[in-house]
């Protein structure tokens, strides 16, 4: 059998030490990480839509409720003061389930109730359970938002397809991985140090 030559990169040796080579393929493990995150965020919609949904809605309510002593549910007076809150962000199935009728749906399987946050000039609606729960005070949101995404894929799909297909639905999936993919990494920046630990993201039932 012929000798088979090996051609390295410029930079690496024949000789190289388990130290050397973990920290080469630490290096090149951080790199595709990076360039994987770059190019899935770069090209769907779904991107945009969870920065906005995120800048808008997420930090403003999240911050005021960290801040907050307690809350009235119900007439009743919840003393929130303790960090004792969840804000559980609700992930729809499908994206033909990101609608105000799958949001009360949602509510209706869960038993929770319309809630509203003021702080300053503006009113934010969500959810919320009835009781606490082990101690916690349980806030929902459910982004209606991500209908935006539905529509792009039926858009993008208008061609050659008849109805909803799998198509359609490989497509779905991609979107509402990617939101809630682009929520996480949001919720890892500074911004969000004072109730990182408080959002929980979740998949309706």
């Amino acid at each position: 059998m012929a000798n088979t030559a090996v051609f390295l990169p410029k930079g690496f040796t024949k000789k190289l030490t388990p130290t050397a080579l973990r920290e080469a393929l630490a290096q090149l493990l951080d790199t595709l990480k990076m360039r994987s995150r770059e190019s899935n965020l770069q090209r769907l919609p779904s991107t945009a839509l969870a920065i906005g949904y995120f800048q808008n809605f997420v930090l403003p309510v999240c911050k005021e409720l960290a801040k907050r002593k307690a809350v009235f549910v119900g007439g009743k007076r919840i003393d929130i003061s303790q960090d004792n809150f969840d804000f559980t962000v609700v992930m729809p199935k499908t994206l033909s389930e990101a609608s105000i009728e799958g949001a009360k749906k949602f509510c209706k399987i869960q038993k929770v109730a319309e809630f509203k946050l003021k702080t300053g000039a503006r009113s934010y609606p969500f959810y919320v359970s009835s009781s606490l729960k082990a101690g916690q005070l349980i806030f929902y949101d459910y982004p209606t938002t991500l209908r935006a995404s539905h529509e792009c894929v039926r858009l993008a799909l208008a061609g050659p397809y008849l109805g909803y297909g799998k198509h359609h639905a490989v497509l779905d999936e991609q979107e509402i991985r990617n939101f809630e993919r682009t929520l996480r990494i949001l919720l890892s920046e500074a911004s969000a140090t004072e109730f990182r630990d408080n959002v929980k993201i979740i998949r309706a039932p």
